[in-house]
């Protein structure tokens, strides 16, 4: 076939000089390097070049005689294809994804259940990595869905058919906004902490049963925030202060909190905490876990009790969006350089506008709405800014 593009790969046992000694013969023939990927896994390498053989005006044949004869002296395998400038996809045309996927699992299931979900949609394993192997699995993939079929959809079929075999994962579009996050808002209740506040306060005033039916209402997206909301606060009318004080003593970050506050201030991000619960615990919260943002909904007191009513902007779901571009352009942050985490339906306008979403132990409308879909501990998030178990031992050591 005559064309001024060839791939060559390159696979054998790896050692000092390899790329040094085909990058020369391709110089001297005076060929291009279009682009040019390597991969070693322990001491087996995989070395592929994309060459545009035009500039020098030399033969296919030529070219490949020298390179096949460099291989055999060093002895790698080598393979080729010749390619047509129509046959050229360039990089900035593709259409890549990163995901995610994290699990108990060992990586061989994890693999053997995510990649047919991929090949049925004609989407590609383009590079893959493992991130972490132990307590759990942890693979990260660069995939081409420049061909999917359709590429509507996608995103929710994976979740669904990885929630189906316990596997967590994430799907995000790769870009340089993905690999440079700098801001992390999360909601406060069953997200930040374990609890729900609102039912613990109401557990004080003996109205527990009314106020949690009515929570998990809300949260379901069964009936609209505002109306949850006054019904819920009418009933916490004569709450004291100290009762409001014995609450937030009380409160507990959830498992793996912990640690992924100390690691994401450690690479310099900024942290957010965005709820529809009331300030005097968010506030509570920033002071405890050193957070920089809190803002939750004014619960009106008077002579030390709460009246039955909230004052000041009503944080709903649409608040807690505007309040994410809000923070990020104060901190001159693209939304797309932001990591928003929830467990409820109040929060999917807030996961919309992140440009990466992530339902944690969430309800299933809140799923199908994220990038994301995290159960367990929080800590899994760190995988998802690309973070590897070795990266978290070299900051575990400082």
């Amino acid at each position: 076939m005559s064309s001024d593009y060839l791939a060559i790969t390159l696979s054998g046992r790896d050692r000092p000089g390899i790329a040094a000694a085909f990058a020369a013969i391709l110089q001297q023939a005076r060929a291009r390097i279009v682009d040019v990927e390597q991969a070693t896994l322990q001491d087996i390498l995989a070395l592929s070049f994309l060459v545009d053989l035009a500039p020098g005006r030399v033969s296919q044949r030529d070219v490949l005689d020298d390179l096949l004869r460099q291989a055999k002296e060093m002895g790698l395998e080598l393979n080729s294809r010749a390619f047509s400038p129509q046959e050229m996809v360039t990089r900035k045309a593709r259409f890549l994804y990163v995901i995610t996927c994290i699990s108990e699992r060992p990586v061989t299931d994890v693999l053997a259940e995510i990649a047919p979900v991929m090949a049925q949609r004609n989407v590609n394993i383009a590079t893959i990595r493992c991130l972490a192997e132990k307590p759990f699995s942890c693979l990260e993939m660069i995939a081409d869905g420049t061909h999917a079929r359709p590429q509507s959809g996608f995103r929710a079929e994976m979740l669904s058919a990885a929630a189906a075999h316990g596997i967590d994962v994430g799907i995000q579009r790769e870009s340089i906004y993905r690999r440079n996050k700098r801001l992390i808002v999360l909601d406060m209740d069953s997200t930040l902490i374990s609890q729900e506040i609102i039912n613990e306060l109401a557990r004080v005033r003996g109205v527990g049963q009314e106020i949690a039916h009515l929570t998990e209402r809300a949260m379901r997206g069964e009936i609209g925030f505002p109306e949850a909301l006054r019904q819920r606060v009418e009933r916490l009318q004569g709450l004291t202060l100290d009762e409001m004080k014995q609450v937030a003593e009380s409160m507990s970050l959830n498992e793996g909190v912990e640690r992924v506050l100390r690691v994401v201030k450690r690479l310099g991000y900024r942290v957010a905490l965005v709820s529809s619960g009331f300030d005097f615990f968010t506030e509570y919260m920033k002071r405890q876990a050193g957070l920089d943002y809190a803002y939750g909904n004014v619960l009106e007191m008077r002579d030390g009790r709460a009246t039955g009513r909230v004052t000041g902007e009503l944080i709903d779901a649409a608040a807690k969006a505007r309040i994410l571009l809000q923070i990020a352009e104060r901190e001159r942050v693209h939304p797309e350089q932001v990591v928003a985490i929830g467990d409820g339906a109040n929060d999917i306008l807030m996961l919309s506008q992140a440009g990466l979403g992530i339902a944690f132990n969430a309800r299933p409308v809140v799923k199908r709405s994220a990038d994301a879909a995290i159960s367990g501990g929080m800590h899994s998030i760190l995988y998802l800014l690309g973070i590897t178990e070795r990266d978290l031992a070299e900051i575990d050591a400082v």
